[in-house]
This record gives C-alpha cells, structure tokens and sequence, in this order.
C-alpha cells in the first residue's frame, strides 16, 4: 500500500486502509499496476477507493480500469505477446480455461492438442508470462499465470469461437480424468464407488504415486468439476466427481466430496444425464450417511436405485441397495439390513462384481454378530477374508478383520480380538486409511477394556478420536468418546497387556 499511497496521497489510504490492501490485490501487487491505480484515484479526488475496488472487481474488465493516459498494462503484456512463437502465444491464451488454478505441465500438451511441448512452457517461463508456483505433494512442478496475466490471457480466449474454447476444455478435463482414474483404480475401493466409461483421452504416466498425486491435484479437481458443470460438460463433471471419491473417503474429505457431488448433480439433471444422476445420488447417499442425515441418504439411494433400475444396470442398483443396508443397520434396524445386503449380493453375483460380493459377505456377517447369531457371523465373515485374499483386496480383508476382532471379544476370546484387530490396524496404516484405522483402533480399545487395561484403552482412543474430530466423523466420535469415558472411570491392574 505504501506505493499506492505515494500516488494517490496517504491520507486516502489511511482512511480506506482495507480497501487500499484489495486494490494492490487486484493489481496483483505488479508495481506498473499499482501506479496506474493511484494515478486514476489521484486524478479522481471525488472517487472513494471503494469505487475504484468495485471497478477493479470485475476481472473481464480489469485490464481497461488499469489505464491512465497513455499509460496502460495492457500494451506491455500485448509488447510481451508479440515477440512470442505463435504456439506459444496460443498456449498462453488457452491456459486461461483453468480459471485460476495453478497447473502441472501437462497442461500445456492439452490446450495444444500435442505432446512435447516442454519447449513452450519454457518461452512463456522465460518471457515472464508464466512463473513457476512450486513443486506439489507429488513432487512435479506447478506454473501459474499471474492475475492480471490470467486477466490477459482470458481476454485472448474470449475471442476465440465458442467451440474452440469448448473443446480447449474438454481435453485438459479428459487427460485429468484419465489420470484421476488410474490414480484412484490404486487406492483402497470406496464402499458404493462407481465410474463411468472411458473417455478418448492420451493420458500422460501417472508422476507421483495416487495419494500424493490426489492431494497435489485436490483443488484443480474441485475447480474442475465446477468448470465442466458451468460450460454444460455433464458427462465430465459426473465422471471427474465420481472418480475423486476413493481420495475423498480415504481421507474424510467430506466437504469436498459433498460440494462436488452436488455441483455436478445439477450439471447432469439440467441434461437429462440418468447414469450420471444415478451414480451422483449414491454418492450423495454415502457422504450424508457419514454426517448422520439418515433421511436424506435413504432418499438419495432410492432416487440412486431406481434410476438403476430404469438404466437396467444391475451391479448399479445393487450397490445403492447396499447402501440402504448399511443405513438401516446404523439406525438399529439389522433384519431390514440383511434383507438389503442379500438383495444386493444377489445382483452383485450377478454382475460379477467380486470385489462387491466381499463386501456384502462382509456387512451380513457383521450384521449376524449384532444379532448375536455368531455362528452365522463367522461363517460369512471367514467367505468373505477368503473372497478378499483371492482377489488380492487387502483393504477388504482389513474391514473384514476388524469384525472378527469384533466377533472374537463378544465370545470372550480376546487375545483372538486382539490379534485380528492389530493384524487389521497394520494393514489400514500400510494403505494411509486414516478413517478405517481409526475404526480398527477403536476396536482394539473396547478389546483393552474387556481386558482389563483402561489406560491403554485410553490411549487408543485418544488416537482414534483425533481422526473422528480431524474428519468431521460425528459417529465416530460419539463412538470414541463413550469407550473413552468408560475406559475413565476405571482402575488400571498391575498386569498390562501390551498394545
């Protein structure tokens, strides 16, 4: 502001200090910017800064407020432009269709239409129109475009035709959601997860393994969904939100993955999209489940299974049926649950969704043990941890796990708990599943306290209910709080079993 200040006369910024700090914002704090701002605020003595702020706000017309005589930003920019390659000049301009998301280097080959093009990023590097914005979780190099920069380059775009810009976005959005998908085919499967089918899109290698390269991407991927929903890409806004679903169950992101959910859900009812809308509302269904809104998750899976059912997709409709099971055991209702888990194992059988028949396995021998009916619970728990082994799903035979420690502690066999439990727990941290270690820790907890070791129980819970408050978990949390006020209120022996 001292800049501004210099030019317009501190008197003015003294008295408007917040809105002198968003002008120099605006002015992307680019000192040619900054002068040009004060000079129109020293020139206009009955504009407050608030008015020049407004008039700044509107990033399409930005670039012309920032001019004063025949001193402008735009003629440099312009001068800038000018002594550029023509693809380089094209790619400057299109990569204004990411807003203002910074972006890897692929992004470059996408509004290109070509791969190889490092040589271009390099141009527009050294000419000062791109700047490098750090290296991601996955340790690849971002790039951005500064804010009047971007203001600039979206100007360019917009002259160019409508589908030009349509089908600029559309291949940044199918290489990113070609990359999503063979991250997350990597990650533990999200109960209930679907995608679409392939789209046409050269996918450059994965650069970083799937969880570190989620989190780097985990922004352009909200704003992603958003762009597509805007320019009516439906089929790309549905498919960009399902496939960020197994990052966002692994790591709780329940916000993100109900923001998108629902960003994309009127992009695809807007176009009549049934398969998207189908796959949106099971998706819907689950986050709710997660926050305890249990009407609104039953409605979302019924809206889910029914527009299955009318798309004749079995495996679809049976997955949402799972989803009203595991709705109807939280609320305490296990006979209704089962009557859901087999209806849905039989369409699972019939899809020949494996991976989906270990989990159904799994939920009706859960359910079983909350119906005290072991037997029944152990012999669909073990179908299950064999299904999981056989398909190689470790994050399967983990969950199936955490029920037999559950099963084994109500028959009294608790080192038998105990062993599967820590057994579950080893191979959830292997996979980065904070939720469901958390859910497993929990589970050794309650085994500590049958044990007779209230503080080590107390420790356990302790870690799980970092995870619960850290996620927004209210279930979970309920959960951990309860077995840590009863792990309270009593004594510890002298003989500790080690956790």
């Amino acid at each position: 502001s001292a800049l501004l200040a210099g030019v317009a006369g501190a008197d003015r910024v003294v008295g408007e200090p917040a809105e002198a700090a968003a002008i120099v914002r605006c002015c992307g704090y680019l000192p040619l910017a900054i002068r040009i701002a004060g000079a129109r605020l020293a020139g206009r003595q009955a504009w407050s800064l608030r008015t020049l702020h407004d008039r700044l706000a509107d990033e399409s017309s930005r670039l012309s407020e920032l001019r004063v005589g025949d001193l402008g930003v735009r003629p440099s920019f312009e001068l800038s432009l000018r002594q550029l390659p023509a693809r380089a000049r094209t790619a400057f301009c299109r990569t204004a269709v990411l807003g203002a998301q910074d972006f890897p280097s692929w992004v470059v080959d996408a509004v290109l239409g070509r791969e190889d093009t490092h040589e271009v990023l390099d141009v527009l590097v050294d000419a000062n129109l791109v700047s490098l914005a750090g290296r991601d979780a996955g340790g690849q190099p971002r790039y951005r475009l500064h804010d009047l920069l971007r203001c600039y380059a979206a100007e360019l775009l917009a002259e160019e035709p409508a589908s030009v810009r349509r089908e600029t976005l559309s291949r940044v959005l199918s290489v990113l959601l070609a990359l999503a998908k063979t991250a997350a085919a990597d990650l533990p499967p999200a109960f209930g997860a679907m995608t679409g089918p392939a789209l046409p899109a050269a996918s450059p290698k994965l650069p970083a393994a799937p969880l570190e390269w989620f989190t780097a991407e985990r922004k352009l991927l909200a704003g992603a969904v958003q762009l597509a929903a805007d320019a009516g890409l439906d089929e790309l806004a549905w498919q960009l939100t399902a496939a960020a679903v197994p990052f966002y169950d692994l790591r709780g992101a329940y916000d993100d993955w109900r923001r998108s959910h629902l960003t994309a859900l009127a992009a695809v009812e807007a176009a009549g999209n049934i398969a998207g809308a189908a796959v949106l509302h099971r998706g819907l269904g689950q986050v709710r489940l997660y926050h305890d809104e249990y009407e609104a998750a039953v409605a979302d899976m019924d809206r889910s299974a029914a527009l299955f059912r009318s798309l004749g997709d079995v495996r679809g409709e049976a997955l949402a049926v799972a989803g009203l099971g595991t709705v109807a055991r939280v609320r305490d209702h296990p006979r209704e649950a089962l009557s859901c888990y087999r209806r849905a194992l039989t369409g699972l059988e019939q899809a020949g969704d494996q991976t989906g028949v270990a989990q159904m396995r799994n939920a009706i021998g859960s359910t079983y043990a909350l119906l005290g009916e072991f037997t029944e619970a152990d012999t669909w728990l073990r179908r299950a941890r064999d299904l999981a082994r056989e398909i190689a799903d470790p994050h399967r035979e983990a969950k199936v796990l955490t029920e037999l420690g559950t099963l084994h502690r109500d028959a009294g066999r608790l080192p038998d708990s105990l062993a599967c439990l820590r057994l579950a727990l080893s191979i959830l941290e292997d996979l980065d599943d904070e939720r469901c270690s958390a859910y497993a820790l929990l589970g050794i907890g309650q085994t500590l306290l049958a044990a007779g070791e209230p503080v080590q129980a107390r420790g356990v819970c302790d870690r799980a209910l970092r995870v619960f408050r850290e996620t927004g978990n209210r279930q979970g949390e309920t959960t951990g709080l309860a077995l840590l006020e009863q792990a309270q209120r009593r004594r510890s022996p002298s003989t500790v079993t080690r956790a």
